[in-house]
């Protein structure tokens, strides 16, 4: 089933930093869609939770470098 998440996303510095959170997160088996904001410091992310989930979305970021919160 589709899902989608909003996250809040700290540490990012410039655009450059939202291109890379958004390379890491399209990686992931499942995720459909992902646009990181870097004026808002928002991640949103379409995915299927039957192959992936927020868990390891998440943990994507942060293996990125930055921090976030839903």
């Amino acid at each position: 089933m589709e899902k989608e998440i909003t996250t809040k996303i700290t540490g990012m510095h410039c655009i450059a930093c939202a291109s890379l959170i958004e390379i890491s997160l399209r990686e992931i088996n499942g995720v459909k869609k992902a646009e990181v904001d870097y004026s808002s410091s928002q991640a949103r992310v379409v995915f299927d939770d039957e192959q992936t989930d927020t868990d390891h979305l998440l943990e994507s970021i942060k293996k990125s470098g930055y921090e976030t919160v839903i």
